[in-house]
């Protein structure tokens, strides 16, 4: 047996690619069909705002000071804006009442520590900071960790007193 076909002098390597390129197109084709729909372009509306909130969030009052601990990342997000977001392609959380109510005005802190470091800020020094920036009025949501893992989490006030703690499918804590 040999590596051609006799009839057409075309190789098996050359069928392979030809095939290859073919699906590649298609993918590519297939791609660009479900984000012009409109389903996909509300979900890259979707996104382009929220990844909008969150480059605002980064630079937010309070940020600079969260930063100032030993938070090489920080953000404060309206949990509204990250609701509305998630909402958009998921319809479990969507349909949550009890999720998409306790959004409101609630504040999402976060403290995000990237490179090696000895100590990673506990929540309650995370709130205290951002509490010394912003007038805060309502607890919030604070989390703090590193890549991977989350060393802390729940509902503060600004003088970093833990509220109540904070799950996945549980905000009842969170403030009307």
């Amino acid at each position: 047996m040999t590596d051609s076909n006799e009839t057409t002098g075309t190789s098996r390597a050359e069928v392979l690619v030809k095939v290859l390129v073919g699906a590649g197109v298609l993918a590519i084709l297939g791609t660009c069909a479900a984000l012009v729909s409109p389903p996909g372009r509300e979900f890259i509306g979707s996104t382009r705002r929220f990844l909008a909130s969150v480059e605002r969030a980064t630079v937010a009052p309070g940020t600079a000071e969260i930063r100032a601990i030993g938070c090489d990342q920080a953000l404060a997000l309206p949990l509204r804006e990250a609701a509305g977001f998630i909402s958009s392609f998921s319809e479990e959380f969507a349909t949550d009442e009890t999720l998409s109510n306790a959004a409101g005005d609630t504040m999402w802190v976060q403290c995000r520590v990237e490179l090696p470091a000895f100590e990673i800020p506990d929540c309650e020094s995370v709130a205290r900071a951002y509490g010394s920036a912003v007038a805060v009025d309502a607890p919030f949501i604070v989390v703090s960790g590193k890549p991977g893992t989350t060393i802390c989490s729940g509902y503060y006030d600004a003088d970093g007193v833990r509220l109540g703690a904070l799950s996945q499918h549980d905000l009842s804590m969170a403030p009307d």
